[in-house]
C-alpha cells in the first residue's frame, strides 16, 4: 500500500525500493522511517527522525547476528542459532544484560522444541516435561514444579491441582490462578465464534470488561466499564483509537506501521509521538518519544510474558505509556493478562491459546498450541499459525509462481519441494503476512514482463502509471475490450486521471510501447505445443473463451475468460508475404469443450478433454 489517509485527515505515505522493498515511511507528510538493504533483500538498517537507528547484520545462513542501536542507549542485541535454526542466546549489553537468555545444550528436544530456558541474571530459569503431542506435562520455574494434566482434544484440565473449565466448543471459561497472569482467577465468555466477548476479572459474577466485533471477525472495541474503546481497522492492522462518540479528528491514538502486519513504527496522538523500537522477533523492546528519549522498555520470558520498566530500569505495574504492542508485536490486554492475537486470545503463562485453532488439526494435533516449535524465533500474528522466516521465503516463492502462471498459464515453474508450499500460500494471506504485498508482487510482475518494452527516457512514474492502469482492468475481471486500440483507449483513461495535466505524447508513446509488448507476451510459452495457420487476408477465429482479430501488419485482440474454464495464449504476426498471417496457439482447459475455428472455408470442430492440447486445423482464411 503506497498511502493512506486516517480518519482524522492525517496522511501515511509509504515508498518501495525497486525490488518491491519498504523504503521510507511518511506520516503527516513527514518521513519517519527510512529503510536501508543489502543486495540479499535483508534489511541492514532503519533510522527514525526522532535520530534513533538501528543497524542489523546476518549469519552466512540468512539467520540474524545482531541488532545495534544509535541515538538513545537502547541495548544492543546479539543471537545465538544451532544448526537447525533453533535460536540459542539472545545476548543484551549494558543495563538490560540481565534480561537476556541462553538456552542450554540440551533445551531443545528431538523434534526441536523448546525444553529449557535461562535468563542470563540467573533469576529465572525455565523447563518443559512435553508430551509426544506438545502438551506440558510438567513446567519447572526456578525448582517450583507445576502439573498439569488433559483431556481427549488436549484441553488443560488442570493445573498445579486447580480445576480449569471449558464450554462445549473448547474455550476456556475459567482460567484458575495457576493459569492466570492476574492475582486472582479469571472467567471468560464468548460468542458463537469463538470470539472473546467478556472477562470477569474481580469474580463478582459479572464481565468486567466486553469486547465487540465486526463482521469479518475483527475487533472493533473494548468496554473496561469506564471508557468505550473504539478500534479503527485498515485489513487486519488497527490503526487510530477512539473514544466512542469521538469526533473523527479526536483520536486517542494513530498508529503507523512497516512491512510486517505488526510492525508499528510509530503512534501519534495523546502524550506526542511514541516509536517502536523491536528485537529479532518483532517483540517492542523500547519506545521512544520525538526527541529519542527513552519512555519504557520491556522484557519478555520464553513464551512472552511481560515485564515494563521505566527509563530508569524501576519494574511497573501497568505501562505509563498506554502501550499495548508488546510482544511480537501483538497487543496485551493489561486488565486480562492476556494477548490479542486476532482470531484467538494467548495465556503467556500458560503457554497456549485459550481455545481451540480455528481450522483444526491442519497442521497440528494440538489445537491450543502456541509456535509449535521455535517459539524463540517464530511469530503468529493471526491466532492461526506460527510463521518462521523459511516459511515466509516458500509463500513468497509460491505465490511468485501462481501470479506467473496467471499471466501466462503455459509455463511449468519448477515446483517447490517443500510439499506445504501452497498451504503456507493461504496461511500467510489468512494471517496478514501477505497484507499490502500481493499488489506489489503483481506489478513487480507486470514490470518483468513489460520491462523490455519501455522506450528509453521513460520516468519511473510514468511506467508505474501504466502498470497501475494495466491493473486496475486486470484486477476487476473486466478485460472484455475488442482491440488493441480499446485497451490503449482504457489505459490512457485511467492513465490521465492518474496523472492529470502531467499526461503527454511521453506517456502516449509509454503506453504503445507498454502494450505492444504484452501483446507479444502472449505467446505460446517454450515448450507449449504448437500448431501453425497460414493463408491471406483477414480472420476472427475464437477458442475456448477468447478472441482474436489478425490481419496483415496489425495485431488487435480481445479477451474474455474464466481461469477456471480455460485460457488460450496466442501470438499473431505479419507473415513474410503481404496479406499472409501465421499464428501460434495452445490452449489450456479446465474442462472438455469444443473449439471451432472460424470463419475458416471448411469450418472444423475439434473436442479435448480438460489439460492442454494443440490443434492442427489448417485452412485458408477468408
Amino acid at each position: 500500500m503506497s498511502s493512506l489517509t486516517y480518519p482524522d485527515g492525517s496522511p501515511v505515505a509509504r515508498t518501495y525500493t525497486d525490488r518491491g522493498q519498504l523504503a521510507t515511511v511518511a506520516f503527516n507528510n513527514t518521513t519517519v522511517d527510512t529503510r536501508t538493504y543489502d543486495d540479499g533483500g535483508r534489511m541492514t538498517g532503519s533510522s527514525y527522525n526522532n535520530g534513533v537507528s538501528e543497524s542489523r547484520t546476518y549469519n552466512t545462513d540468512n539467520t540474524l547476528a545482531g541488532i545495534t542501536f544509535s541515538g538513545a542507549p537502547i541495548e544492543d542485541l546479539t543471537y545465538g542459532w544451532d544448526a537447525n535454526k533453533n535460536k540459542t542466546s539472545e545476548t543484551i549489553t549494558g543495563t538490560m544484560s540481565g534480561y537476556g537468555f541462553t538456552v542450554p545444550s540440551s533445551g531443545y528436544d528431538d523434534e526441536d522444541r523448546l525444553v529449557g530456558w535461562n535468563r542470563s541474571d540467573s533469576n529465572l530459569d525455565q523447563a518443559w516435561n512435553l508430551s509426544l503431542v506438545g502438551d506440558w506435562n510438567s513446567f519447572t520455574e526456578n525448582a517450583s514444579v507445576q502439573s498439569r494434566t488433559h483431556g481427549p482434544t488436549h484441553e488443560i484440565l488442570s493445573a498445579a491441582g486447580q480445576a480449569v473449565q471449558h464450554d462445549a466448543k473448547g474455550n476456556q471459561t475459567l482460567l484458575p490462578t495457576s493459569l492466570s497472569p492476574l492475582a486472582t482467577s479469571l472467567s471468560l465468555h464468548w460468542d458463537f465464534e469463538n470470539k472473546l466477548l467478556g472477562a470477569d476479572v474481580d469474580n463478582d459474577g459479572s464481565d468486567d470488561v466486553t469486547y465487540q466485533f465486526d463482521a469479518l471477525g475483527r475487533r472493533v472495541a473494548r468496554d473496561d466499564g469506564t471508557t468505550v474503546t473504539v478500534f479503527v481497522q485498515s485489513g487486519q492492522q488497527t490503526i487510530a483509537d477512539y473514544v466512542s462518540g469521538a469526533v473523527p479528528a479526536s483520536p486517542t491514538y494513530t498508529y503507523v506501521y512497516a512491512s510486517y502486519i505488526d510492525e508499528p513504527v510509530i503512534r501519534g496522538g495523546t502524550g506526542g509521538l511514541r516509536y517502536y523500537h523491536r528485537n529479532q522477533q518483532y517483540s517492542v523492546i523500547a519506545l521512544t518519544d520525538g526527541g529519542g528519549l527513552i519512555k519504557e522498555r520491556y522484557a519478555y520470558t520464553a513464551y512472552g510474558e511481560p515485564t515494563i520498566l521505566d527509563s530508569s530500569l524501576s519494574v511497573l505495574a501497568t505501562s505509563l505509556s498506554s502501550n499495548r504492542y508488546t510482544y511480537t508485536g501483538r497487543e496485551w490486554d493489561e486488565a486480562l493478562g492476556l494477548y490479542h492475537y486476532r482470531a484467538r486470545m494467548y495465556d503467556s503463562v500458560a503457554g497456549r491459546f485459550c481455545s481451540r485453532d480455528p481450522i483444526g488439526y491442519a497442521d497440528t494435533m494440538l489445537l491450543y498450541s502456541f509456535l509449535l516449535k521455535s517459539v524463540l524465533g517464530q511469530v503468529d500474528p493471526s491466532g492461526f499459525f506460527s510463521t518462521s522466516d523459511r516459511d515466509v521465503s516458500i509463500a513468497s516463492t509460491c505465490l511468485r509462481q501462481q501470479v506467473q502462471t496467471l499471466i501466462n498459464p503455459g509455463t511449468q515453474p519448477s515446483p517447490v519441494t517443500d510439499p506445504s508450499c501452497g498451504m503456507r500460500v493461504m496461511e500467510l494471506a489468512l494471517e496478514g503476512e501477505l497484507h499490502g504485498q500481493s499488489e506489489d508482487l503483481m506489478k513487480d510482475t507486470f514490470k518483468t514482463l513489460i520491462g523490455p518494452g519501455l522506450p528509453s527516457g521513460i520516468p519511473g512514474h510514468v511506467a508505474d502509471a501504466v502498470v497501475d492502469a494495466l491493473l486496475d482492468i486486470s484486477l476487476t475481471g473486466d478485460t472484455d475490450v475488442g482491440s488493441t486500440t480499446d485497451v490503449r483507449d482504457r489505459v490512457e483513461g485511467i492513465l490521465r486521471k492518474k496523472l492529470g495535466d502531467h499526461f503527454d505524447e511521453l506517456e502516449r508513446r509509454a503506453i504503445d510501447a507498454i502494450i505492444d509488448t504484452v501483446i507479444d507476451g502472449l505467446s505460446v510459452p517454450e515448450g507449449c505445443q504448437r500448431a501453425t495457420f497460414s493463408g491471406s487476408g483477414s480472420n476472427e477465429e475464437s477458442s475456448c473463451q477468447m478472441t482474436i482479430f489478425a490481419s496483415a501488419g496489425t495485431t488487435r485482440w480481445r479477451s474474455k475468460y474464466s481461469i477456471t474454464d480455460g485460457v488460450c495464449f496466442y501470438k499473431c504476426k505479419p507473415g513474410n508475404t503481404t496479406g499472409s498471417v501465421h499464428k501460434t496457439q495452445r490452449c489450456c482447459c479446465g474442462t472438455s469443450r469444443t473449439v471451432t475455428f472460424g470463419p475458416i472455408s471448411g469450418t472444423a470442430n475439434n473436442t479435448f478433454g480438460g489439460g492442454c492440447t494443440d490443434f492442427q486445423t489448417n485452412g485458408v482464411i477468408k
